[in-house]
């Protein structure tokens, strides 16, 4: 089983004339949850879940140990972790205390050996399925609301792919939606999840 992708337009550039490029997007099968990858992890090897389970949590542990007192993090065959921080926009440096600092994300780099890992496993197949025009507001809280009745969570993309929205659209949409109550969001950039409420 390969990896599914679809073509995508691009979103409009100023001075665009006639039909937007498409670009290639992965259409995801699903996600593997920890769980998952455990399960998956202890067939292939002489630990068992438990083991997993533990070794995964200390890791975790450690690692939010070691970012929280300043460090970054690479993890052999993984990656890299850092922090990324903001504050208000000063001119002084006098003007910022570290009361003022706030964390605004752990960030993930993947290390070459896991992209070339992918890579060499990587095979693509054109996704069949088709996506919706976009939907009515009505019909997209709905194809929301049946998606995460089978799912723990949503991203941006998936939604798209569900409504048939632009991501500038989805993004309104999934905004709105968190200021009406029906989702809270965790992470951010790339790694932003919705969840019900």
């Amino acid at each position: 089983m390969g990896a599914r992708y679809d073509l995508y337009e691009n979103p409009p550039q100023e001075g665009d004339e006639g039909k937007r490029k498409l670009h290639a997007r992965i259409v995801p099968w699903g996600t593997k949850t920890s769980d998952d990858i455990i399960d998956e992890a202890s067939s292939r090897s002489t630990f068992s879940t438990g083991d997993l389970v533990g070794a995964l949590d200390i890791l975790t542990e450690v690692l939010a140990d070691s970012l929280a007192c300043g460090y970054n993090v690479e993890l052999k065959g993984l990656g890299a972790f850092s922090l990324s921080l903001s504050c208000r926009p000063v001119d002084k440096k006098e003007e910022i205390h570290s009361q003022s600092i706030r964390l605004k994300n752990v960030n993930f780099r993947a290390s070459t050996e896991l992209k070339d890992r992918v890579g060499r496993r990587l095979t693509f197949e054109r996704s069949d399925e088709k996506r919706p025009s976009v939907l009515a507001p009505e019909h997209r809280l709905g194809n929301l609301k049946r998606y995460l009745k089978t799912h723990r969570f949503i991203t941006r993309n998936q939604y798209i792919y569900i409504t048939g929205c632009s991501p500038a659209k989805a993004l309104n949409d999934l905004n709105a939606y968190i200021e009406q109550g029906i989702l809270v969001r965790e992470g951010k950039g790339p790694n932003t999840f919705y969840f019900l409420v």
